[in-house]
C-alpha cells in the first residue's frame, strides 16, 4: 500500500488485515524502516494501533439519548459494536478506539455507538408535546407575491450563486466595497464574497446576452448579506428583489413605471428621494422610501459600469428590500 497521508495509510492497513483475519488468515507483523522521520518514528510495525482512548461521562449519554443507561448496559452496548470500554470513577467510561476505525471525533461518537448497540428498536416512542403545522413564513409568502407580480409584468425570473468575486460585486459596480462580507478561506477568487445586492448578477446575465432578441426583462428575488455592526452577528441578512431591463430606448421612465406598478399590487406606499450612487447616472435614478425607510434604489446604470461589464445597450436596473416594504403592510 502507498499514501500520502500516513494515518490514513496506517487505518486501510488495519482495515485490511482485520478483514483478513476475519475471514480466517493469520496476520504478521511487517516492520517498515523509513529514510525519514515521520510523526510515529522512522520504525512503523504494521498493523500499527495509534487511536487514543476516549473518555466520556454516563450521565451526558443519558441526557442526549433520553434513556438511563446502567453502566453494564453501556458497556455492553458497546461491546456490540466491536468497542472494548473500561469503567472509571464517578461514572466515567473509557472507550479503546478500534483499530480499523478512524470516526472518533469527540465523545459523541461513542454515544452514537451506544445508541446503535443498544438497538434503535429497543428506544420507546415518545409523542412530542407540541404540535406544530408546517407552512411558509410570511416573508416568504410576500416573496412570492412579488415573483408573481414580476412575471405577470413580463419580467424572466433568474437563479444566481450568493457568492461571487470582487471582480464582478465591486470593482465592475465602480463600488468600494466596505459592506461587502469576505470569505476568509475561499477554494477560488470566484467565490470570495457574500453578494450584498442582486444587480451585479442581473448585469453579468445581460452582459452574455447580446444575441438575444430585445427587449430583455428579468429579476430575482433572494438573499444578500452584508456587514452591519450594529448587529450581533456583525452580519445582516436580507430578502430583496432586483431587475433589469435592456433595450435601446429604455430610459428611466419605463423603470419608473415598473417601480409603480410593483408597490402598487403589493397595496404599499412609497417617495422618492435623490440618489448619488457610482453605479446609477446622476439624474436618472432615485431612492425610494417607504415608511421613512429607504427600500430600494433604481434608475439607468451609468455608462461606465455598462462599460466594465461589456454590454452595448441602455440598462436600467431597480432592487427593493421585500423585508422593508413587507414590514409597513
Amino acid at each position: 500500500m502507498t499514501g500520502t497521508v500516513l494515518k490514513d495509510l496506517i487505518v486501510t492497513a488495519n482495515i485490511v488485515a482485520c478483514d483478513l483475519a476475519d475471514a480466517g488468515f493469520s496476520i504478521l507483523p511487517v516492520k517498515i524502516v523509513y529514510p525519514f522521520d515521520t510523526e510515529f518514528g522512522r520504525e512503523i510495525v504494521s498493523p500499527f494501533y495509534f487511536q487514543e482512548p476516549m473518555e466520556f461521562d454516563l450521565s451526558h449519554a443519558r441526557k442526549m439519548l433520553g434513556v438511563d443507561f446502567t453502566m453494564d448496559q453501556a458497556e455492553a452496548a458497546l461491546t456490540r459494536m466491536g468497542v472494548a470500554s473500561e469503567a472509571l470513577e464517578g461514572e466515567r467510561i473509557k472507550a479503546q478506539i478500534p483499530p480499523y476505525r478512524n470516526d472518533f471525533l469527540h465523545q459523541v461518537d461513542v454515544i452514537e455507538d451506544i445508541m446503535i448497540g443498544h438497538g434503535m428498536g429497543n428506544f420507546e416512542p415518545i409523542m412530542p408535546s407540541a404540535f406544530t403545522v408546517g407552512r411558509l413564513t410570511a416573508q416568504e409568502e410576500f416573496a412570492r407575491k412579488t415573483r408573481d407580480i414580476m412575471i405577470g409584468m413580463g419580467f424572466q425570473e433568474m437563479m444566481y450563486n450568493y457568492l461571487g468575486s470582487k471582480r464582478d460585486f465591486i470593482d465592475k459596480m465602480e463600488l468600494k466595497g466596505e459592506e461587502f462580507i469576505q470569505i476568509e478561506n475561499p477554494m477560488t477568487e470566484n467565490y470570495e464574497f457574500v453578494r450584498a445586492s442582486i444587480l451585479p448578477n442581473l448585469l453579468y446575465s445581460e452582459s452574455v446576452s447580446a444575441h438575444a432578441v430585445y427587449p430583455h426583462h428579468i429579476f430575482e428575488t433572494g438573499k444578500v448579506a452584508f456587514l452591519e455592526p450594529e448587529d450581533n452577528s456583525g452580519t445582516v441578512t436580507r430578502s430583496t428583489l432586483g431587475f433589469l431591463s435592456a433595450d435601446g430606448e429604455i430610459g428611466f421612465n419605463e423603470v419608473s413605471a415598473h417601480v409603480s406598478a410593483v408597490f402598487y399590487y403589493l397595496s404599499r406606499e412609497y417617495k422618492l428621494e435623490e440618489l448619488e450612487d457610482p453605479r446609477f447616472i446622476t439624474g436618472r435614478s432615485a431612492r425610494i422610501m417607504c415608511g421613512g425607510k429607504q427600500a430600494g434604489v433604481f434608475g439607468e446604470i451609468h455608462p461606465l459600469v455598462l462599460e466594465n461589464w461589456g454590454i452595448q445597450v441602455p440598462c436600467t436596473c431597480c432592487e427593493i428590500d421585500l423585508d422593508t416594504i413587507a414590514a409597513e403592510g
